[in-house]
This record gives C-alpha cells, structure tokens and sequence, in this order.
C-alpha cells in the first residue's frame, strides 16, 4: 500500500568540482569510489538495492557498489551528519526519500531524485486468510486513502492509493525489481550471493 523510495543526498562542499550521479548507473563509476555513504543497517532498503543492481548490473554492479562505499549509516545517522557542520559528509549519501525532509533548511545539502528510477522497497501487509475477517477494519484502514493521505503528506511516503496526491518531484520515475522477478527466482539465494560479493568487495578495498 505504500513504498520507500530510495535517493541520493549530495554534499558539494568538499568535492566541489565533482559532478553528482544523475542515475545508478553513474553512482557505480569509479569516480564515486569512496565517497558514498550507503544504508546497509536497514536491510528492508539496502536488500532492494542490492537485488535492483544486481539484476541491472549483475555481479560486476556489485562490486562497483562495494567499492563505492565510503561508510555505512542508517538513515538517521546520515540526517544528523548532514545537519552538522564538523561532521564528515561523504559526496553521495544514499537514503529513504522520507528522510530528506529532515535536513535542515540551511543546510548544503541537496537531494537528487535518480533519473532512472528511485529503487523502492515495497509496504506492505499480509493478512492470514482464517483471520481475515477479524483484521479486516485495521487492513482496510491501512488501504484506505485517508491513510495514504498521512503517508504521503506526514512521512513522505507514496500511497499506491488510486485517490490519493503524493507529494513527488515532478515526472517521477521508480525502479521496481518486479514481482514476476520475485516469483521466478530464488530470492534468498541470490540476495546471499549478492551480499557476499559485497562484503567480499568492501573487506578488500578496506
């Protein structure tokens, strides 16, 4: 009923010369190595990632990503570091687009919507079909649009309810792994493969 949306924050000031990744695409080149802060502590988010790439890009994507990482930081940890002036930024911060509203007005730092789509990591519920009729005023509450309503205009998350505005970007585009991918493969064992290589990627590099 809703998604997480997944976007890049930049922080100019010490890389002033350099250009930001428009696309997930450019954020793998090689000039990115070492300056992007990555969400690896919200695995929701960061296996969506993970499986995104690794089905675009396959292994080789991987560990470009591996060897971009700068740190690993969860989201809110990458909030504070970017309202906070002695902190250290890394170039490209990659995180929930919800999290954006929490950067401080004042702040160098600015968001960037992939050109190519927002890799999104799904909401969703799962209602036992023998207790359907017991949760069914909570699950139509949650499908309702007035909860799409507070998703999209409290927290900065898209409803996928056909009545509701989402406060967007114009002309957003998403990149969405797909549920006939999620149905055709293995999805534990290629997540654990994809994992590997990064972890394998990022102890070597470090």
């Amino acid at each position: 009923f809703s998604v997480v949306p997944a976007v890049f924050v930049i922080h100019q000031d010490n890389y002033p010369d350099l250009e930001a990744p428009r696309t997930w695409e450019e954020l793998l080149h090689p000039r990115y190595e070492k300056k992007v802060a990555l969400p690896v502590s919200d695995f929701d988010l960061f296996n969506g990632i993970l499986l995104n790439l690794h089905k675009e890009f396959g292994d080789e994507g991987i560990v470009r990503l591996g060897r971009s990482m700068d740190v690993n930081l969860h989201p809110a940890q990458m909030v504070r570091a970017s309202n906070r002036a002695s902190a250290h930024k890394p170039f490209v911060t990659v995180m929930p687009y919800f999290f954006t509203r929490m950067l401080r007005q004042n702040s160098s730092a600015r968001s960037i919507w992939p050109e190519d789509g927002a890799i999104i990591s799904p909401v969703f519920m799962l209602v036992k079909k023998e207790r359907l009729e017991l949760t069914r005023p909570v699950a139509d509450f949650l499908a309702s649009p007035e909860m799409g309503s507070i998703l999209t205009n409290q927290g900065l998350f898209p409803s996928l309810h056909p009545d509701v505005k989402n406060v967007l970007p114009e002309n957003p585009r998403w990149k969405w792994i797909g549920w006939d991918y999620l149905h055709d493969n293995d999805v534990a064992a290629l997540l654990k493969h994809a994992l590997k290589i990064f972890e394998d990627t990022v102890g070597v590099s470090q």
